[in-house]
This record gives structure tokens, C-alpha cells and sequence, in this order.
């Protein structure tokens, strides 16, 4: 698996269930409580206190912006694959007949431009697959309570019938799911559940005849 955290750093971990304290990476401080609650608290105690960080938060403020246009202009020269396997299932797919006279899209392609076509207020959830977890380097929020995921859990099926749930309970907010072809067909009956009661989501699904790539 992937290990994000710092090789030095000391980790406060703040769960509502004990019995997760420390489960995934060895922690230095485990409070068991409301996640909120505990940052309030936090953010009190350090509020009086002169932070070692604060001396170098100009110059990270700096290397963050850096890396992150750096991220960008590496994100938009991935639209169009180079690699054999994949100029390979484009030379099969441009073999067969087209949806309605069109062509295919590289998936990142596509989503770079859902990326820029998304609302400001906007609801995400991702099902699971390779699509999708590409598909988090090109979502952006503002706003709490807009991206849905199964993350580790991995249930196939799950995003359309989130997002409906997402739907709901913020009607007054755009909804969009993505899936894969394969996951599209363990959830598409959800439609039914949209039409009866009035559920308007968007559903994105990349067709690639293929399960987990």
C-alpha cells in the first residue's frame, strides 16, 4: 500500500472509536472523541503558543503553490496515453462503430474536462476501479461534504446510490457520480429510484469493456 506520512513525524490520531487508534500507522498521541470537538480543543491550547512552524510558513506557502502548478501542467500532458497497451485498445476501439458518429475519449481526457465543467457547489462520488482513483487528481472542492468514496472498502456498486443519497439530503446541490462500466452495472437499477421519486443525479460512465482497469 501507499505510505503518505512523513518518516519523522509525530501522528495525533482523533477517532470516535477507540478500537481505531492506532490500527493503520503507529501514532504518537491517541484521543478517542468527536472529531471536532477535539480540534477545537486543540486549536485552543496551541492558540497562545508560538508554533516552530511559523517561521517557514511564507516559504511553504510557496513550495505548495510551486508543486502545485508543477501538479497541473503534469496533469494536462497525461490527456492522450502514449503506452503500447493503450494505443493498442485505441487502435481495436477505432475498429468498431462509433457512438452516434463520435470518437473515443481518453479517460483523462474526459476527466480534465468534467473537471472544468463542474459547478462551484458541486457532489462527487466515485465508485471503485482504476477510473475512479485517477479520477481524484482531477476533482476540486471548496466546500465540506462534497466528495463521496468507498476508499478501503471497495464495494463495487457503490457511487450512483450515494450520490442519490447525497442528493437528498442537499437537494439545492448539483450531483454527479462517476463509474465504470463494470460498477455501472451493479448500480444502473438505481435509476428506477430516481425516477419515482424525482432524483435528478448525473451518472458518468467510462465504458471500457473491461473489470478493475
Amino acid at each position: 500500500g501507499m505510505d503518505y506520512w512523513p518518516k519523522n513525524a509525530k501522528i495525533i490520531q482523533i477517532d470516535a472509536d477507540h478500537k481505531m487508534l492506532g490500527l493503520v500507522k503507529k501514532i504518537s498521541v491517541g484521543i478517542c472523541g468527536d472529531a471536532k470537538a477535539a480540534a477545537v480543543a486543540l486549536s485552543q491550547r496551541l492558540a497562545e503558543r508560538t508554533l516552530a512552524c511559523d517561521a517557514t510558513r511564507g516559504s511553504r506557502a510557496d513550495q505548495i503553490a510551486t508543486e502545485k502548478a508543477a501538479w497541473e501542467k503534469e496533469l494536462d500532458e497525461w490527456t492522450h496515453e502514449r503506452d503500447p497497451y493503450s494505443l493498442d485498445m485505441i487502435e481495436e476501439q477505432a475498429k468498431e462503430r462509433t457512438f452516434n458518429g463520435g470518437h473515443y475519449l481518453h479517460p483523462r481526457q474526459v476527466l480534465r474536462e468534467l473537471e472544468k465543467a463542474m459547478p462551484e457547489d458541486v457532489m462527487v462520488s466515485t465508485d471503485i476501479g482504476n477510473i475512479n482513483s485517477v479520477a481524484n487528481s482531477y476533482l476540486r472542492f471548496n466546500k465540506p461534504r462534497s466528495f463521496f468514496a468507498a476508499m478501503s472498502w471497495g464495494n463495487c456498486g457503490y457511487a450512483f446510490p450515494t450520490i442519490i443519497g447525497a442528493k437528498v439530503a442537499a437537494p439545492h446541490r448539483p450531483a454527479v457520480s462517476y463509474a465504470g462500466d463494470g460498477a455501472w452495472g451493479m448500480s444502473l437499477m438505481e435509476t428506477l429510484t430516481c425516477v419515482r421519486h424525482n432524483i435528478p443525479v448525473t451518472a458518468v460512465v467510462f465504458h471500457n469493456r473491461q473489470w478493475g482497469a
